[in-house]
């Protein structure tokens, strides 16, 4: 008896990681920027803002973005997902069970 075997390999790629990734790297170059700049303004003996405090403060500001981001990739899309289910379910002639069938076998 012959067996079939099938399997299927699926990869997500992360939107976030890279993004981060990024905006770290130019966080640190405008950080050493601005670390040469109040340098120079101390050696004029010109007081600014400390250079850690504006870091800091972009580094909340995008904190907060990324986590909106986050929370719209995983809420959002299970809200799309359940828009979705609801126009299959006004669209077809599937009973409520088959239609729970079709959406825990989309889900695993």
């Amino acid at each position: 008896m012959a067996k079939l075997l099938s399997s299927l390999n699926l990869t997500l790629f992360d939107n976030v990681t890279g993004r981060i990734r990024g905006i770290d790297s130019g966080l640190s170059r405008l950080s050493n920027r601005m670390e040469r700049f109040a340098a120079r303004q101390r050696a004029m003996g010109s007081s600014i803002l400390p250079a850690a405090s504006l870091k800091n403060l972009a580094i909340g500001y995008l904190g907060f973005q990324s986590l909106s981001a986050s929370l719209d990739a995983t809420v959002g899309g299970a809200m799309k997902f359940q828009s979705v289910m609801t126009e299959i379910a006004k669209k077809t002639t599937l009973s409520p069970a088959g239609l729970e069938k079709m959406r825990e076998s989309i889900i695993r």
